[in-house]
């Protein structure tokens, strides 16, 4: 008796390709005016840039390592291709992941607005 395959299993690379903008910190004119607030306000501002970085970089690790161990069971379908397929489920792994990195997101923006950065840029110059 001969075994016959219910599907045949493909090699498929994906690569997935993530960047964050470059990104400016614009600061008005009155506060850009006043070299002490400006200082506090821009450090306040790189700090939420560096932990932005850290989160965007686990979020890329995680997504990294969720897609290489991933084996996808794909069958071709009459109205849809099996890449087709493989495209819907790594979106929605991507999504997922984009779920946790938005709430990773916010926890660190809470980390960084602590009452002493709120009042640093509140009252120190005044």
């Amino acid at each position: 008796m001969v075994a016959r395959a219910e599907h045949c299993e493909l090699a498929v690379r994906v690569t997935v390709d993530f960047r964050l903008p470059k990104r400016c910190i614009h600061i008005v004119r009155e506060v850009a005016s006043l070299p002490c607030l400006s200082d506090i306000v821009v450090t306040h501002f790189a700090h939420h840039a560096v932990a932005e970085g850290e989160a965007f970089d686990r979020l890329v690790a995680r997504v990294e390592r969720r897609l290489s161990s991933a084996t996808f069971s794909v069958k071709a379908r009459a109205e849809r291709g099996p890449r087709d397929d493989i495209d819907i489920l790594i979106k929605a792994a991507v999504d997922e992941e984009i779920a946790v990195y938005d709430a990773d997101r916010r926890q660190m923006r809470d980390e960084t607005d602590t009452a002493d950065e709120i009042d640093k840029v509140q009252n120190t110059c005044f």
